[in-house]
């Protein structure tokens, strides 16, 4: 995540998912709605490779 110069608050930030899901999820630790969140990130990651300045969202 950090490569693509975006870390787990701004994820969170920019999907409204919280800091503490993203994180959780990540450790594999999560015992949430995991569809929910898969969902959720696909749908970002979807938008910021579509986006036309190369990827980048503001």
């Amino acid at each position: 995540m950090a490569r693509s110069g975006y870390t787990q608050r701004k994820v969170a930030d920019k999907t409204g998912l919280s800091g503490a899901t993203i994180s959780q999820y990540l450790k594999g630790v999560y015992n949430g709605n995991i569809d929910n969140v898969e969902g959720t990130l696909r749908d970002f990651l979807t938008v910021r490779q579509s986006a036309p300045t190369g990827g980048t969202l503001r």
